[in-house]
């Protein structure tokens, strides 16, 4: 099975309120769900879109104004250079990011996710990330628990000796062990078994705190967004579908 999206990803089809009042486009998968579950019933679509539903109940969408991009005709290719084969979805403000933005905010997703073919994919990712990723934290173990657990193996061997002075003193500044005798003993089976969820774990902590000071250090969510949406608009994309990356 191909990981790239279909011909058809946008759908584009017409989803109509119970008073005939266009809400938005949807694709093929979710105009298939309202009408096998009862919700709607296909109707004759306006001039230029391919399907159109007409719901049965009052939705919520029916009590606001549609944007541009939510009624937009969208051709399925990418933005960059048009190409129409092997597409993926790209995140302007990247997931790292906009998880971290208010509910409000993240319902506004489509808007800020663009067609890019893999290799405009690939050159918009390594240039961004360059640029962005200033501090990033990385996967790797933190090292208080890597040098504790480190010297918790060297000293249930009794070769602890072994280390070179200077790297010995380095471990046990890092690990907050004063003398050997504070170093416990080797590590248990259950405890190694750990090490992976606790490096995890300290991972999503870095990264969850890094994100958040991006955003406070960027003039907040507009800012971010600003910030991410000129980015990407430095690479001139010649096929943004209309009403996309609006502040």
């Amino acid at each position: 099975m191909s990981n790239w999206l279909p011909s058809d990803f946008y759908g584009n089809a017409l989803i109509l309120s119970q008073t005939g009042k266009p809400l938005c486009t949807l694709n093929r998968k979710r105009i298939e769900w309202y009408l096998k579950r009862g919700l709607a019933e296909e109707v004759t679509p306006p001039e230029g879109y391919p399907r159109a539903i007409q719901l049965n109940f009052k939705a919520k969408l029916d009590i606001r104004n549609p944007k541009s991009y939510e009624l937009a005709i969208i051709r399925t290719e990418c933005v960059l250079c048009g190409s129409k084969d092997k597409l993926t979805i790209h995140h302007v403000v990247p997931q790292c990011i906009r998880k971290l933005f208010p509910l409000h905010e993240k319902a506004r997703a489509r808007q800020w996710c663009v067609l890019l073919c893999v290799k405009c994919h690939k050159n918009v990712e390594d240039i961004t990330q360059a640029v962005y990723r200033n501090n990033y934290p990385k996967g790797e173990v933190a090292n208080v628990v890597k040098d504790r657990i480190l010297l918790r193996r060297l000293k249930g061997m009794g070769i602890l000796y072994k280390l070179d002075p200077d790297r010995y003193d380095r471990f046990m500044a890092s690990a907050g062990y004063k003398t050997e005798a504070d170093i416990p003993g080797p590590p248990t089976k259950e405890e190694e078994r750990e090490l992976p969820h606790i490096t995890s774990k300290l991972h999503r902590q870095k990264l969850s705190q890094w994100g958040h000071d991006f955003i406070s250090n960027h003039g907040g969510i507009p800012g971010t967004k600003e910030y991410f949406r000129n980015l990407f608009l430095d690479f001139k994309p010649q096929y943004l579908p209309t009403g996309y990356l609006d502040l």
